[in-house]
């Protein structure tokens, strides 16, 4: 994917909400093409995430953007995952922060310009 959007950083790029329409998910052992769910425990969470992103970013599923664009409004909208992988407070261990964010791996990708070309 990064490769792709590096070579050609117009590419336009759908958003999807879960894994049935991802281009990433399908290959990946906890996807269930079936169902078009992931079965490792996080399909709700990970939901919650794509979601949560598009409003940070002020998208909806099924919008179509360039890559560009895409990765301007991350920069802009979203310099933690504060209220994206992390709530605050942990009530269940399948709710409980990622551990990425107590190392603050986003921020760190962010700083090292990882998302830009």
């Amino acid at each position: 994917m990064w490769v792709k959007i590096r070579e050609n950083p117009d590419i336009p790029v759908l958003l999807t909400d879960g894994p049935g329409d991802c281009m990433i998910c399908p290959p990946c052992h906890s996807f269930c093409p079936e169902r078009g769910t992931c079965f490792a425990a996080c399909h709700l969470r990970d939901r919650k995430k794509d979601l949560d992103t598009m409003l940070k970013l002020g998208l909806r599923p099924g919008d179509v953007l360039p890559a560009r664009e895409l990765i301007a409004r991350i920069y802009r909208s979203i310099p933690t995952t504060d209220g994206i992988c992390a709530y605050g407070k942990d009530t269940s261990p399948e709710w409980s922060a990622c551990l990425s964010v107590a190392i603050k791996k986003f921020e760190k990708g962010l700083e090292r310009g990882v998302l830009q070309s």
